[in-house]
Parts: structure tokens; sequence; C-alpha cells
């Protein structure tokens, strides 16, 4: 697994998702990381197929 780094440059995105991590009680990272989660799982189960291979460069 690898470390993902993000630099929010949007103030009001930033501040929408920190107010949204906090409502659900997560701290950011991990809130962002659940919408990303959920919108690929949302994504592949709406396609008639899966993601093909990851195959690093």
């Amino acid at each position: 697994m690898q470390d993902i780094h993000l630099t929010l440059q949007d103030p009001q995105l930033e501040q929408a998702l920190l107010h949204m991590a906090k409502q659900q009680q997560q701290n950011l990272p991990d809130f962002v990381l659940s919408i990303l989660s959920r919108y690929v799982l949302e994504t592949v189960a709406t396609e008639d197929h899966a993601l093909p291979p990851y195959a690093p460069t």
C-alpha cells in the first residue's frame, strides 16, 4: 500500500470537506479516502466491465 498526499488548493472545498469529516467524526484524510473508495466501488458496480489491472510503468 502506498501513501497518498493531496494538497487542496480550493479553500472553500477544504472547509466543506473539513465540515463533512467532522460531522462523520473522521479526520480529513480518512474521510477523503472513504469518499474516493465509495466512488470507485459505485463506478465499477455500474459498469459492464471491471477496471483494467494496474500496470505501473
